[in-house]
């Protein structure tokens, strides 16, 4: 019988089977989660970027027709109900200052807010707040060659301003085939993941077992040494039945092998070694050996005389001198 360590081939798939699927939920958790932190993310600046150019892009071109600010603030108003929830602020820079004039509620807001400061400095920057549910977009307005009209001051590349975008996160608008490609990557990656782990568990369980077996089974035959005994570290109730009988089938082997060679080479009366064990050892011995002929004297008158029980008692007794 084997041990309670042994599991049958059946019980182990269903374990592997569990396992797998415990940590397919597991992975598919924390996939789930590093999806909606960086795809839907990256999406989501992707998207408050286009918002954030197409509303520069409205602005530019009505202060090229010469739009006062309340006349963009105007349109920014009406810009907000693009999305429910949005709110559009715009700051100028030193250089618009110099031209037109500081708008003092919206210079104490810039000289306080650090991340419009940053932008001020012509870093794009997205934040996803999870707590207050909230995207915010900074995105600075570049100066081109068309500003230039107006902005006299300005090179090609400064930042003229700032445009500071909020919507909430429920008006995310992302792209059916941004989506669509997003979630086959994470399928795809998802089913090599758990595919990796059944291939991992089933060749440790079950192959590399087997495999292991076989290479002893083999190592055996080649080397014809009945000695030795298959050891294979499983803990599969079938395959430490085959190894245990497989064992027992060697000890068995070489216990009838044994018998056998013994009596090729010994008399069977006598149990000493025979003229077949000597021509044997003859073959073996590449130097010169000595021998040495008994003879018992008249054995054969004594055994006509007295029959096969004398002799016999006669050759045992001679065996022992």
């Amino acid at each position: 019988m084997l041990e309670n360590k042994y599991i049958s081939n059946k019980n182990l798939i269903i374990r592997i089977v569990l396992f797998v699927l415990l940590i397919s939920v597991f992975i598919l958790f924390i996939s789930t989660e590093y999806l909606k932190k960086t795809a839907v993310s990256t999406l989501a600046q992707d998207d408050a970027k286009k918002t954030a150019q197409l509303i520069f892009e409205t602005m530019n071109t009505r202060m090229q027709e010469g739009w006062t600010k309340k006349d963009l603030n105007e349109i920014v108003d009406r810009l907000e109900i693009i999305r429910n929830g949005m709110h559009i602020g715009s700051y100028r820079s030193a250089q618009v200052e110099e031209l037109f004039g500081e708008v003092p509620e919206d210079k104490k807001i810039s000289d306080s807010d650090p991340l419009i400061i940053k932008a001020m400095n012509g870093e794009e920057i997205f934040e996803l707040n999870n707590q207050t549910g909230e995207v915010r977009f900074l995105y600075p307005m570049v100066t081109t060659t068309e500003c230039n009209h107006c902005h006299i001051n300005a090179s090609v590349g400064s930042v003229n301003g700032v445009l500071d975008i909020r919507f909430p996160q429920s008006e995310i608008k992302i792209s059916l085939d941004s989506i669509f490609t997003y979630v086959i990557a994470f399928f795809i990656i998802f089913l090599l993941i758990v595919a990796y782990f059944y291939f991992f568990i089933v060749n440790k369980k079950m192959v590399q077992p087997v495999v292991q077996l076989t290479n002893n089974i083999l190592e055996i035959q080649a080397s014809k040494d009945l000695t030795k005994r298959v050891k294979i570290d499983t803990n599969i109730e079938e395959l430490g039945l085959l190894q245990n009988n497989f064992n027992n089938l060697l000890i068995t082997i070489k216990y009838y092998y044994d018998r056998l060679i013994q009596n090729i080479y010994t008399d069977e009366l006598t149990s000493i070694n025979n003229l077949t064990k000597l021509q044997h050892d003859l073959e073996l011995k590449n130097n010169t050996i000595s021998l040495i002929l008994l003879d018992i004297k008249s054995f054969s008158k004594l055994h006509q005389v007295y029959g096969s029980r004398v002799s016999e008692f006669i050759l045992k007794e001679f065996k022992k001198i």
